[in-house]
């Protein structure tokens, strides 16, 4: 997987940790990247044939769709947008809503479910809405829930920082977001958890892990693009953690946040 960050502005997003961009990226270094990253070279095992696109504006530059609408026939067959909400609708409009396959929006307020709503139902890719198990998110987490029943995305994912601001304790967010998953899943809508580990939940298999991509931007590109895990994210486990049942699902936790006592401990967990 390739995710490139083309615009140095990206207003809204939900942070990982990955650097910020000191420009936007030309329509020719997007290409010169793209081309890179879907052939097979020294340093990765293959190919990348899934392509994930964030920054503001994108959709306002015709050289830069140009050369994403291109990504299909360098052999990307899984493309995702990510949008801020306030982007929703000049992404319907823009020539790369024919090649995008699904599309990722933070959920931070019951006002930005419209947003929401227009992609679900204007769009036939598969549409994420993400919570951030913040301090606002977790006081909402139920109430936006219950929102995003009444405008149906595709799944719903509730994740817990990677970054910024120290969140709630992994116990309360967890808490909040397994409770918020029962009403989605009660709507007949997909709902997960990322970023807490397996052991605060009471539901393990509620947990989804990220893939690990090559991140790109304006100060990283061909051969100095990031590897997510663990340049850009550093996640953590305990010793304990090798004989847990729920080993193979769970990331464990973000190293900062472990070491300032939020993730708990880590508890093995058996089948």
């Amino acid at each position: 997987m390739l995710q490139v960050r083309i615009t140095e502005r990206f207003d809204g997003r939900i942070g990982a940790g990955a650097p910020h961009p000191t420009a936007s990226m030309s329509a020719e270094a997007l290409a010169s990247n793209l081309a890179f990253f879907s052939t097979e070279r020294a340093g990765r095992e293959r190919r990348c044939t899934a392509l994930v696109v964030s920054g503001a504006g994108v959709s306002a530059d015709p050289s830069l769709m140009a050369s994403l609408c291109a990504a299909p026939q360098m052999g990307f067959d899984r493309i995702t947008r990510h949008l801020a909400p306030g982007e929703a609708q000049a992404f319907l409009r823009s020539p790369i809503a024919g090649i995008v396959t699904s599309v990722a929006i933070p959920v931070r307020a019951s006002s930005e479910t419209a947003a929401v709503q227009a992609l679900a139902t204007s769009h036939s890719a598969h549409v994420t809405a993400v919570v951030p198990l913040d301090e606002a998110g977790v006081r909402r987490c139920v109430e936006l829930a219950e929102a995003l029943v009444e405008v149906r995305p595709d799944r719903v994912v509730f994740t817990w920082p990677l970054t910024g601001a120290p969140p709630p304790p992994a116990e309360l967010a967890a808490r909040v977001a397994e409770e918020a998953c029962e009403t989605l899943a009660a709507a007949g809508i997909a709902a997960g958890i990322k970023g807490l580990p397996a052991c605060r939940l009471e539901q393990p298999n509620r947990l989804w892990r990220s893939a690990n991509r090559w991140y790109v931007d304006v100060d990283h590109q061909r051969e100095n693009a990031l590897l997510f895990f663990p340049n850009v994210v550093r996640f953590v486990k305990g010793d304990a953690c090798r004989f847990c049942a729920a080993d193979g699902r769970c990331d464990g936790a973000p190293a900062a946040w472990v070491e300032a006592g939020l993730a708990g401990p880590f508890e093995p967990q058996s089948l």
